[in-house]
């Protein structure tokens, strides 16, 4: 069915289809004019940050094409953000909430030998939030500040470790092995920048074969076939579980053979008593005296007051009094 529409003649007014025109222009207009404008804020132009890093890399995330995201001039971002510096240090931690939204829904024992299994899914649960961000591990490097909320994530990295009976001094070591890996990601120990791929790679190996014979032989026979799970050029998932594993059973075995432990938490004050474990308490492998291979954990007085639990000295250099 084909509707005509009729000319507009002057002095004969307007017909029906011309008003019906005019009032919808005016209602277009109007909706548009009324159609509410989400403000800016500093969360909303750091999630547009995260989405731009998402679809393009890191290496696109510029404030102009942050403003073009935002339908919103470039100055007016400076109003919630100090610079790109403060952009870049600003997704860490919105990546760093994320993880953490996802590990607080872990539902695991993780009392004595179940610390491992906990503490694997904790970081592997961190590992796949990277994976859809995998731009994110060379910010979690790089970024000199650290966010509130990483340190809620290795804190409750650190409660599986207490819950398992690491001291804090063990813990501390398996801090340090795990390194980048507690967060999900391992550090690259060759990164290639751009290199090109297939056969310009090999034919760029084979000539430093005669210099370099096993690192080549070892490029050559392995490959990283899985972008899925890869993140920067090779830390693949099979990689990462790999040494996961290793550190885990290795930590494993320390903490059923470390020593006994004895921990004072908090700050120490010169004349406070000196707290004992008893099985229950900060030291999960037992209580008593302490010994020879004993440690307490006192601030910035730990080492003096060591020396004195040692020598049986009083706090303030005061000579052990008879009972």
């Amino acid at each position: 069915m084909r509707v005509l529409a009729r000319r507009y003649v002057p002095g004969a007014g307007l017909t029906s289809y011309d008003q019906a025109k005019e009032v919808m222009q005016v209602a277009t207009q109007a909706e548009s004019r009324s159609a509410p404008r989400i403000p800016l804020s500093r969360q909303r132009v750091l999630r547009a940050a995260v989405k731009v890093a998402d679809q393009g890399g890191i290496e696109s995330l510029t404030m102009r094409r942050l403003a073009e995201e935002l339908g919103a001039e470039a100055m007016s971002l400076y109003y919630h953000v100090a610079n790109k510096e403060d952009v870049l240090d600003g997704i860490v931690d919105v990546i760093a909430r994320e993880i953490n939204h996802v590990v607080d829904q872990i539902d695991a024992p993780s009392t004595g030998p179940q610390w491992k299994t906990a503490v694997r899914r904790r970081i592997l649960s961190a590992r796949e939030v990277l994976l859809r961000h995998p731009w994110a591990p060379v910010l979690f490097e790089n970024r000199a500040s650290t966010s509130q909320a990483i340190m809620r994530y290795y804190d409750g990295l650190l409660g599986l470790l207490r819950d398992g009976g690491f001291s804090y001094d063990l813990a501390h070591h398996a801090l340090h092995v795990l390194g980048s890996r507690a967060l999900g990601f391992a550090q690259e120990l060759i990164d290639p920048g751009n290199a090109a791929g297939g056969d310009e790679v090999t034919a760029e190996l084979e000539n430093m074969a005669d210099q370099f014979p096993h690192l080549v032989g070892m490029l050559m026979e392995v490959a990283h076939d899985d972008p899925e799970s890869t993140l920067g050029w090779c830390d693949d998932q099979t990689e990462f579980e790999f040494a996961l594993d290793l550190i885990l059973d290795g930590l494993d075995r320390a903490r059923q053979t470390t020593p006994p432990r004895l921990l004072v938490a908090g700050s120490f004050r010169s004349g406070d008593p000196v707290q004992h474990g008893e099985g229950g308490g900060d030291d999960p492998q037992g209580g008593g005296e302490p010994g020879e291979h004993d440690e307490v954990v006192l601030g910035s007085r730990r080492l003096e007051r060591v020396a004195e639990l040692r020598t049986g000295e009083q706090p303030g250099g005061q000579e052990p009094q008879p009972d």
